[in-house]
């Protein structure tokens, strides 16, 4: 017997860390006897969703002045149609649309404050009218503000002034039972890149890039590949010209799991650093910034705070980087992936990070 519906918005099923997230929350609900709604553009994790149990319903978000009524209208009547008992809107660019249709369905919501960059409300109140007025209500009236990092809570609570019992931490997650008997390293030869190729990950890509080319020096064995796709393509290309015998691109996939498993190293950002730490792989972080960080079992629980940014982290010089990868032998890459893999598994497994609102609070929420 169900154990009630619930709804999950984000902007569309394509390859990131917040849909690789809502696809692992997705399966942990599903498995705990919940009926799932996915409201999102359709994209490549389509299938997948699918494949668990999800109802996917195909709606595409519009950042508007102010509220969207007409999708809002729309959204309500999906909440009836399936008897949604609460909703976690996971990004902001569906507020307009979805938080209305809450207000007016008297349906419980859960605002997820996925991101790490700071300065994101104000971009938002800055090319749209009406948003500072929409934040401000939409955190005011949910019923719990799910946040990735420490960081991400102070600057929301200092923004919007919402009450201190509001907020939960819950660092980004990841379903282990994918990862049964995940294949360690034995050296160091291939190498992955994952990202989307847009500006805001430009110095991030140049980096992971010139990371390879420093190993392939010491390597000419090495070989890398890049998995994404983004609207900086052309410019990745040109960066890897000059290595492109060394070098494939595979563009968009829903296939990264796999993809990770066959490789040794991962350079990446965020959620990527997770897959990678859960597949057993030596993990490197290519900040924002341009940033290094390799993950070893002293820095990562700090590394976990941030999300796998490296923002909290001091930066490690390339040839630092290199010679460390140079001296992995074996036995060393053995004991850094086992550890991490242990603490990711203690402390980032989503059957103990996922959070539903209490029944009573739903009642609660519905008549007050």
């Amino acid at each position: 017997m169900s154990k009630g519906n619930i709804m999950l918005c984000l902007l569309r099923l394509d390859i990131g860390g917040i849909e690789t997230y809502v696809l692992n929350q997705t399966k942990e609900l599903i498995s705990r006897g919940y009926n799932i709604v996915i409201l999102a553009k359709d994209g490549i994790y389509k299938d997948k969703f699918q494949s668990l149990g999800a109802i996917c319903i195909n709606f595409e978000f519009k950042i508007s002045q102010g509220y969207d009524i007409e999708q809002s209208k729309k959204i309500e009547d999906i909440i009836k149609q399936y008897q949604i008992s609460e909703v976690h809107i996971h990004q902001f660019d569906c507020i307009t649309a979805v938080f209305p249709a809450c207000v007016n369905s008297n349906t419980p919501y859960i605002g997820y404050v996925h991101t790490g960059i700071t300065g994101a409300y104000d971009w938002f109140e800055g090319a749209f009218t009406g948003y500072d007025t929409i934040f401000n209500m939409y955190f005011e009236l949910a019923e719990k503000i799910i946040a990735i990092t420490e960081e991400a809570v102070e600057e929301n609570k200092a923004k919007y002034n919402i009450s201190e019992n509001k907020y939960i931490i819950q660092h980004n997650s990841i379903d282990f039972s994918e990862f049964s008997n995940p294949i360690i390293p034995k050296k160091i030869e291939n190498f992955l890149i994952i990202s989307r190729l847009d500006e805001e990950k430009k110095l991030s890509l140049k980096n992971s890039i010139n990371i390879f080319k420093a190993y392939l020096k010491e390597n000419e064995n090495a070989k890398l590949t890049i998995v994404g796709d983004g609207l900086i393509k052309e410019y990745i290309e040109q960066e890897v010209e000059d290595i492109k015998e060394n070098c494939k691109m595979l563009g968009a996939r829903n296939d990264v799991l796999d993809i990770i498993k066959q490789n040794d190293v991962v350079i990446a950002l965020d959620r990527c650093i997770l897959e990678a730490i859960t597949c057993k792989k030596i993990a490197i972080i290519s900040g924002y910034n341009g940033s290094n960080n390799i993950i070893i079992p002293e820095n990562i629980k700090k590394a976990a705070d941030s999300n796998f940014s490296g923002k909290n982290l001091e930066n490690q010089k390339l040839d630092e980087v290199i010679e460390f990868l140079k001296n992995l032998n074996e036995e060393k890459i053995e004991k850094i992936v086992n550890q991490n893999y242990e603490f990711a598994y203690q402390n980032l497994n989503i059957k103990n990070n996922l959070y539903l609102l209490d029944r009573n609070l739903r009642k609660q929420y519905m008549y007050r």
